[in-house]
């Protein structure tokens, strides 16, 4: 269920949570029903006793609850019981801070969980001498053989009588204080509930796993309660320093096994492999915990909150806990990790390989590695280029009047296009630069009706019938011969703009009447300019030079630079964002006005600062440690998608204005926010954008979205359906697309309304039943008819095959335009009354208009050989 719920993101982690809280709230209840008492849960383990083990009647009520239990499951789930008998200890014990861990241990749970490995799914296996109980209550009971203590094992059936013992009241039983269940671990201080909520209660991440054993390998019987009280204060005190997080603790038959997180907030996923592994060899040379054995292990792992109310319990499981629990069990005097994490951590640390063929719950063989001690390597030395200056473009004097910037994320195209508009502005030019758009389909010509504004702010918007692609090629032509001084216009993120605002400010800049930067990603397929710039990473001395300036120190030693090139590559952006982290993390100090690494002392955090990590990675990290209300700002921008003011974000949350206030002026010092030409804010870097975005649970992003589409986008079609398609009202959505399809077709701009088109149909395959079939040949016919008229014939055939086909008519191979009458009803023959403009046909933006009150759907022209202006049958 965990696998198939990780393929559809945080809406598949809340949908899984969801079902793992319908199965322990069914265990539990049943338990508590009968009399149990629940002693803890880990992943989707749950253990619950009875006191006085002895008696039949707790053994019957046992079994009566397990018959529960089974009864009651959530639909598709099954569960597998086992009952021993025993004794049984709880403890409570206070680690740092203001949370608790109860442990649950003794015989009868270590023995009920062996049994439960060799219990068959939906059944329940009893010790056999529980036998004679569980026949007293009126149960049948069936022999199996199971491999565990060589005596037959029995599988209850029936139906037991029930007792009515009550449960123990809670003064006479300490019990975790959760307002449903315990688990191994309460999360009650506030930075580790906070972590989770803000986290999503319940998400998918890839996580470093440590697996430490309290017990030493001696097994849970020979610690007491005050040993194992001093063994979490010295672990737990290690693993927060590394800013790791214990997610559990369960008593197994072969030791006390402690598990902790590294990747969760507020630390993030910031070096979270290297700070495990560091976490790891500390532990091993600290006198207090060196006989622990360890295990490291990294993947995705499933993390969910149980439970209301101001403590919480966690729920974390997945493959890596188990793999790192497995190579823990391998003993040793060095710390043993995985692959994945070997393979992260290998530059800065000497590993030993090693491959497992018997390790416990894997299927072939495992690759492993023993981690010796920590080293660094030497930083590369690659030659890496400059990108070419825009001064030319500047020189009014020069030929080159339009180039488009190209570069992978990071590499500075927002910041060579914002300095590129403060220069020309300094030179006396009008410099007008649009503030990207992510997440949505524009309308058609929008780009340039948005550039018109900016230009001449007092301009009045055209009326829909005027929007076309020439009249505002007009407007855009006039306002540039009155103006007095030369024009830039500067496009970030051009991969946003619609393909005829595109071309038409090419022309322009080619008629002389602007000059014209856009900036897209390397791969980016957008209108042709007349040159480009390719940006390249920093090369040593240029990212030196970039380094001293933004930390206002005189020079950056040989090493830091080395590993800093190392880790990034010369990429700016990453330059910028690693630089700052090491320097909050101390692995980087300013020292005399020169940057250097921290390297003393193997207990220093320093040492676990050079893990090369991702821009997203940074960029969660980053987000991870800002404050929960400008989070919540930058998240809440995200979902806007437009620029923003204060009462925006107020109204779209529980902040007060003047705090949004606050948090948008601090996030403009911290440059997570710019300000737009119209003077609100908006988030410039695409990472940080997405990054936020996806930070927020997908039933808190879905509910905004919801809101922002009610409350209206001043008739902004685009951005309407981007809101409706995220809240998941695809119906909604599919109706903006389709008018603006219908809108683009109006104004000839054809390739907008393929794309408005193309879209509705996918959001109509995802909505299924929710769009009829009507329907879904109309939004073919709206595509095929703008492909037709854009002289994309291969496309606009296809189109009508799929149309055809959703009649039930095949096209044979080879089948001609004029042959299309042969396929029956499904084609009707030509309208006489209907005019026929072989001009507009052939692109001709002169020729008349259709005849009123009747939908054009395919006018085919000379050019293809067809008839005119034939229409499909509904």
């Amino acid at each position: 269920m965990a696998r198939q719920a990780q393929r559809r993101g945080p809406a598949g982690a809340e949908a899984f949570a969801a079902e793992l809280d319908r199965y322990f709230c069914a265990v539990i209840d049943a338990c508590r029903a009968r009399g149990g008492i629940i002693g803890g849960m880990v992943g989707d383990a749950l253990t619950a006793f009875w006191p006085d083990g002895e008696g039949a009647q707790a053994v019957c009520n046992a079994i009566a609850a397990a018959q529960i239990c089974h009864d009651s499951m959530p639909m598709g789930l099954t569960c597998r019981i086992s009952l021993a008998r025993g004794d049984v200890a709880l403890s409570r014990h206070q680690p740092p801070g203001d949370g608790e861990v109860w442990l649950l241990s003794g015989s009868a749970p270590l023995r009920a969980a062996l049994l439960n490995a060799q219990t068959p799914a939906g059944r329940t296996m009893l010790e056999p001498d529980l036998a004679a109980a569980a026949q007293a209550s009126g149960l049948s009971l069936d022999a199996v053989i199971a491999d565990w203590d060589d005596q037959p094992q029995l599988v209850a059936q029936g139906q037991p009588v029930w007792s009515g013992a009550p449960a123990p009241a809670s003064e006479i039983w300490p019990f975790p204080r959760h307002d449903r269940a315990p688990l191994s671990l309460v999360w009650q201080d506030a930075t580790s509930r906070l972590a989770l909520s803000e986290a999503g209660n319940a998400f998918f991440r890839d996580l470093t796993i440590l697996s430490i054993d309290l017990s030493e390998g001696a097994g849970p019987a020979g610690l007491s309660p005050e040993q194992l009280d001093m063994r979490l204060q010295a672990v737990l005190a290690e693993i927060e320093l590394w800013q790791g997080l214990a997610i559990n603790v369960l008593a197994e038959e072969k030791g006390v096994i402690l598990h902790a997180a590294f990747g969760l907030p507020p630390a993030g996923p910031e070096k979270r492999v290297v700070r495990a592994v560091d976490a790891a060899l500390n532990l091993r040379r600290s006198e207090k915990t060196r006989d622990m054995p360890i295990g490291v292990a990294s993947g995705r792992m499933f993390v969910a909150a149980l439970g209301s109310g101001p403590v919480r319990a966690v729920s974390a499981f997945g493959w890596p806990s188990a793999l790192a629990t497995r190579l823990m069990q391998r003993q040793g005097d060095t710390v043993l990790v995985d692959e994945a994490t070997g393979a992260a951590v290998s530059e800065q640390f000497d590993l030993a390989p090693e491959t497992i063929d018997d390790l416990k719950g894997a299927r072939g063989p495992v690759h492993a590695a023993r981690v010796l001690r920590r080293w660094r390597s030497a930083a590369s030395k690659a030659p890496i280029a400059l990108p070419d200056s825009l001064a030319a473009l500047l020189n009014p004097e020069t030929s080159t009047r339009s180039l488009t910037v190209r570069g992978a994320s990071g590499l500075g195209k927002s910041r060579l296009c914002a300095a590129a508009t403060e220069a020309a502005r300094a030179g006396g030019w009008i410099a007008v630069q649009t503030v990207p758009r992510p997440g949505a389909i524009t309308q058609p010509l929008a780009g340039l009706n948005r550039v018109i504004r900016a230009l001449d702010p007092e301009a009045q918007p055209a009326a829909e019938a005027q929007q076309t692609a020439a009249n505002l090629a007009t407007q855009l032509d006039l306002f540039s011969r009155r103006a007095t001084s030369p024009i830039l216009v500067v496009i970030d993120d051009a991969q946003t703009l619609d393909r005829e605002s595109a071309e038409l400010l090419i022309q322009a800049s080619a008629r002389r009447s602007l000059r014209l930067i856009l900036s897209a990603p390397t791969e980016a397929d957008i209108a042709p300019t007349e040159a480009e710039v390719l940006l390249t990473p920093f090369r040593a001395e240029d990212a030196r030079s970039f380094i001293c300036a933004q930390t206002k120190t005189a020079n950056c030693e040989p090493e830091a630079l080395g590993l800093l090139m190392e880790r990034t590559g010369g990429n700016p952006l990453h330059l910028r964002e690693l630089v700052e982290a090491m320097l909050g993390d101390g692995s980087l100090i300013d020292e005399g006005g020169a940057l250097r690494l921290v390297t003393d002392g193997s207990g220093s955090l320093s040492v676990g600062a050079s893990e090369a990590s991702g821009l997203r990675d940074l960029a969660l990290s980053r987000l991870d440690a800002l404050p929960s209300e400008q989070r919540a700002i930058l998240s809440i921008a995200a979902v806007l998608g437009e620029p923003f003011d204060s009462d925006d974000i107020a109204s779209l949350s529980e902040l007060a204005v003047k705090d949004v206030s606050d948090g948008i002026a601090t996030l403009k010092g911290a440059g997570l926010l710019e300000t737009s030409p119209t003077g609100r804010a908006f988030v410039p870097s695409a990472v940080i954008r997405e990054v936020a975005y996806e930070a927020l649970p997908y039933r808190t992003r879905a509910g905004l979205h919801l809101r922002i589409a009610e409350r209206g986008t001043a008739g902004d079609l685009a951005q309407e359906a981007r809101h409706w398609a995220g809240a998941g009202q695809l119906a909604e959505a599919i109706t903006c697309h389709e008018r603006m399809a219908q809108d683009a077709v109006k104004a000839h701009a054809y390739g907008t309304a393929i794309a408005h088109a193309a879209q509705a149909r996918r959001l109509a395959a995802d909505a299924g039943d929710q769009v009829s079939r009507a329907r879904l040949q109309k939004l073919a016919l709206i595509e095929g008819t703008a492909a037709l008229e854009d002289v994309e014939l291969a496309h606009a055939r296809q189109c009508l095959t799929d149309l055809l086909a959703d009649l039930d008519v095949t096209i044979p191979e080879g089948t001609r335009g004029c042959d299309f009458h042969r396929f029956g009803s499904a084609v009707a023959p030509p309208d006489p009354r209907a005019p026929h403009h072989p001009g507009r046909a052939n692109g001709d933006e002169r020729a008349g208009p259709q005849a009123p009150g009747r939908d054009r759907l395919f006018r085919w022209g000379n050019r293809s050989g067809f008839a005119p202006h034939p229409s499909i049958a509904e």
